[in-house]
């Protein structure tokens, strides 16, 4: 039987927008845009400094199916 996987996880980061930026090599602003766009998405949602993470809309993102 294959393992399953949840359909969401919470995670609560103290990292900044520009901690996240200088980790990766980019600006905050584009970031902030990455950000924005999960969320439009519906693959995040942020509340209260907690960060749910849609586990497949994550996915279709990430491996969008072939046509």
């Amino acid at each position: 039987m294959a393992p399953t996987c949840p359909e969401s996880a919470n995670l609560r980061l103290t990292l900044s927008q520009s901690d996240i930026a200088g980790i990766l090599g980019a600006s905050r602003p584009k970031v902030n845009r990455a950000i924005l766009a999960l969320e439009e998405s519906s693959a995040i949602k942020r509340v209260d400094g907690v960060i749910t993470c849609h586990i497949g809309r994550l996915q279709k993102i990430v491996e969008p199916e072939e046509e």
